[in-house]
């Protein structure tokens, strides 16, 4: 393949999500606003998602991480934000780890990152999970981006979550183990967040960033 064409597959998608910043439980960064699932496999263990967050840490406070709104939109008409890394630093190349699955870009860090291309990837994963049609585009575990933009996943999911709530709570779970909740997605291969929003949670997710950094020069 040649070095100099870089491909966004997305695969390695970590679920997440938002909970009500004003019962925050955790002064964590992340911890306290987002709610992160077990993904179950091998490839979001052994750090790989808090690598995936520490180059995003490290891009924000080096003034490289960047923020879009796409146009792509979920039935409510809500947009579709993506915060991203511009660019990798030297740094973030030569601690790649044996279990980080990340983007050949990481090893190239004087190129900048397409996000073009990535939303065309994007959109490219949504068409390909089209209720319509046999589904195309598989990642390694489900989420639920593109069963916010499809009306039938929306009614399906309704009937589904409600017998899951019924039988978290005969078992004593706080809630259902199901995907299709999950409203925040982490991109580690790509590190790349993305979510549905306004703009209240663009500001959530910059205000955690900014506690990273905090903390960090206090250290």
């Amino acid at each position: 393949m040649n070095d100099d064409v870089i491909i966004y597959k997305l695969y390695l998608i970590q679920r997440g999500t938002f909970l009500d910043p004003s019962k925050r439980e955790s002064e964590r960064p992340f911890r306290g606003v987002i709610d992160f699932d077990y993904m179950g496999s091998a490839e979001f263990e052994f750090g790989a998602v808090n690598r995936s967050f520490g180059r995003i840490v490290r891009a924000y406070r080096e003034d490289r991480l960047k923020h879009f709104e796409s146009n792509i939109k979920n039935l409510n008409g809500v947009p579709l934000h993506f915060i991203y890394i511009d660019h990798y630093s030297p740094e973030d190349a030569a601690n790649v780890k044996g279990f980080d699955y990340v983007n050949r870009l990481i090893r190239r860090p004087e190129r900048q990152f397409n996000i073009d291309a990535y939303i065309k990837e994007v959109r490219k994963y949504i068409d390909g999970n089209n209720p319509k049609e046999i589904c195309s585009y598989r990642l390694k575990e489900r989420i639920s981006l593109h069963e916010r933009c499809y009306k039938f996943y929306i009614e399906e999911n309704k009937e589904r979550y409600a017998d899951a709530v019924k039988y978290a709570r005969s078992i004593g779970s706080k809630k259902p183990y199901l995907g299709v909740r999950d409203d925040f997605w982490l991109d580690i291969c790509n590190d790349v967040m993305m979510f549905f929003s306004v703009q209240d949670r663009v500001d959530i997710i910059f205000n955690e960033l900014k506690k990273y950094k905090e903390e960090e020069e206090k250290e």
